[in-house]
């Protein structure tokens, strides 16, 4: 047997790093993230941010319909040149009047035929009335009688006239009027307002519109301007505004 047959090999000592074998250098792992929690005041920002940007749009669609009616009433008013009626007190006649004292006090029953002239002017279109109810007052303020008619449709261009009996059925008064109203019958200087209540709509060819309260006033008239042939004009009152026809 020669020499080196059966001799066992050298064990590499620990820690023992063969030079041709390139070194590894491990790889950084990633730091594990962490789950962000956003405060309660973030999400009550975004919902007030949504709410304001809708609040913005309603307004903005607000205010472009606003200008739209406001541009379609002046053309509409520009092309139909819609006009009020005119309207005159055309006789006048008190067929009862009597006071008399109760237990209450003075009492007054009253009739009184009235005639109201009412002109439309307009060319393009008709006017609507809803019930139409007068009123007849002392300058006092005492009422000396009402009543109400049914509504009705005034053609175009067209003159109509009113026809109201006016009653008062033991209407009580103050003691210190009385006189008053019984002297201004009999020298047929009593002071009396006449006030007529309805409401008032527009009327084309095809189309309407809804009617908007209308109070035509008749103030300061008394017997004597009546019997001598005065045809008083009324007042139209629309929307707290008075217009003078």
């Amino acid at each position: 047997m020669s020499q080196g047959q059966g001799q066992t090999p050298l064990r590499k000592p620990p820690g023992y790093r063969d030079p041709s074998i390139p070194i590894q250098k491990p790889r950084p792992q990633p730091l594990p993230r962490k789950a962000v929690t956003l405060p309660p005041s973030f999400y009550q920002k975004k919902r007030r941010s949504w709410c304001r940007t809708c609040c913005c749009c309603t307004c903005i669609v607000l205010f472009l319909l606003l200008i739209l009616i406001i541009v379609s009433g002046a053309l509409f008013y520009i092309w139909f040149d819609p006009k009020l009626p005119v309207v005159h007190l055309k006789t006048f006649k008190f067929t009862k009047f009597h006071v008399r004292h109760t237990d209450a006090g003075p009492a007054l029953d009253a009739q009184s035929n009235l005639n109201m002239e009412i002109k439309n002017p307009n060319k393009n279109f008709e006017l609507e009335y809803d019930k139409t109810r007068a009123v007849l007052n002392a300058k006092n303020g005492a009422n000396l009688g009402e009543q109400t008619l049914p509504g009705f449709t005034q053609k175009k261009n067209n003159v109509k006239t009113l026809k109201f009996t006016i009653k008062a059925s033991e209407e009580l008064l103050a003691k210190k009027d009385a006189d008053k109203i019984i002297n201004g019958f009999k020298n047929k200087n009593l002071v009396m307002s006449i006030e007529v209540r309805t409401g008032m709509g527009l009327k084309g060819n095809g189309w309407k519109t809804g009617t908007i309260q209308a109070n035509v006033i008749c103030a300061g008239i008394t017997l004597n301007q009546i019997q001598n042939g005065a045809m008083p004009k009324c007042r139209i009152k629309l929307f707290d505004w008075v217009y003078v026809n």
